[in-house]
């Protein structure tokens, strides 16, 4: 309790820094779930947690995040802090996902960007949402036209190493991207010279209507520190397609994810996948009510013969909810998610509340 006192008031104490330029938002979530299938046994000690909002499209985990935005003329800064409430330090190399600083030149036509990097124009803006940010270094951002973005960057993504350590300026550091963004379409594509890729294209040309395809390659070597740890030899491919439709106040929506691989850490180069189906729905009721439910289709996991043990049976949850909206910054959410199989995934049900500022 105090560790959650203590960011509220380093939160609300910086928004009394705020000036002109300067904002600053984010969220503190968190909330109890009960196992239910857990309760239904004779040993209940495991059975409640810490969560917000126990779904896959509209929830999350507990967790509180920071962004401060930083505009002048030609520059700003931009920062991200974001870590899980149960965490026990909340200022890591991976709680700080953004902190990055800009300059623009020539009426925005050239972008310099340095620090812990964040993709604000060629990141794919689906479901999954990749890009090849969350990393030190630099990157040049060529925007000659409204319509297209060029960016070449040089970072610490996938780097190599030297026997001593230190990174390795090789071909490993670069990357390059691009988006190209028309009235009824937009399609966005980057590559890694470590053999990293990514590609996304959506329509825009029917208001309202969602329909967006990513992919993502991982072809390369991964290096750490001073050796190439054949353990973390990765080719794997993952897509989705987000298909949705926003009808006001009602907003219907379904996801489709596959992930497939030929993977040696995983299962000694024996090819996998394993993919599901995520529709959702949500209904404005009122100012102060809005109903939510999504569900999941987990299609069984092929890992060939000889992992049969390891082969997962169908099955799905979906998870109704309650979402009470107190005002435009607080809101409280009343869910149950119901398991077609409880070994798999129990079931649960739980409460969450957000603030927002």
């Amino acid at each position: 309790m105090k560790r959650v006192l203590s960011i509220i008031v380093f939160f609300l104490s910086l928004q009394a820094l705020s000036a002109k330029n300067l904002s600053l938002t984010g969220y503190l979530r968190s909330g109890l779930f009960a196992d239910l299938t857990d309760l239904s046994a004779e040993n209940s000690s495991s059975s409640f947690g810490s969560v917000y909002y126990d779904s896959k499209h509209f929830g999350g985990a507990s967790k509180s995040r920071l962004d401060i935005k930083y505009t002048a003329e030609n520059g700003g800064i931009f920062f991200r802090h974001e870590t899980s409430l149960a965490s026990s330090n909340y200022f890591t190399n991976s709680s700080i996902q953004r902190a990055m600083a800009y300059a623009s030149f020539f009426d925005n036509v050239l972008i310099v960007e340095g620090g812990k990097l964040y993709d604000r124009f060629t990141a794919q803006t689906g479901d999954a949402k990749s890009s090849f940010g969350r990393c030190l270094g630099v990157r040049t951002v060529l925007h000659p036209v409204d319509s297209l973005y060029f960016t070449v960057q040089a970072s610490a993504k996938n780097p190599s190493y030297k026997d001593d350590g230190s990174v390795k300026a090789d071909k490993n550091l670069f990357s390059l991207t691009a988006k190209y963004t028309h009235s009824a379409f937009f399609l966005t594509a980057g590559a890694h010279l470590s053999l990293l890729y990514y590609g996304c294209v959506g329509l825009t040309a029917i208001d309202d209507l969602t329909l967006i395809a990513e992919v993502y390659c991982d072809y390369a070597e991964h290096y750490k520190k001073a050796k190439v740890l054949a353990s973390e030899k990765t080719n794997y491919t993952k897509a989705d397609l987000w298909l949705a439709y926003d009808f006001g106040s009602l907003d219907v929506g379904v996801v489709g994810y596959v992930w497939a691989a030929n993977d040696e850490w995983f299962i000694e180069e024996k090819q996998f996948y394993f993919a599901s189906v995520n529709p959702y729905a949500k209904f404005v009721l009122s100012s102060l009510v809005t109903l939510q439910v999504d569900g999941v289709i987990y299609v069984p996991r092929d890992f060939g013969n000889k992992h049969e043990s390891e082969e997962k049976e169908l099955y799905a949850t979906v998870t109704p909810a309650v979402v009470f909206t107190a005002s435009k910054k607080a809101d409280a959410t009343l869910f149950l998610k119901i398991s077609s199989d409880s070994e798999q995934e129990s079931n649960t049900a739980g409460l969450g509340v957000r603030y927002k500022y």
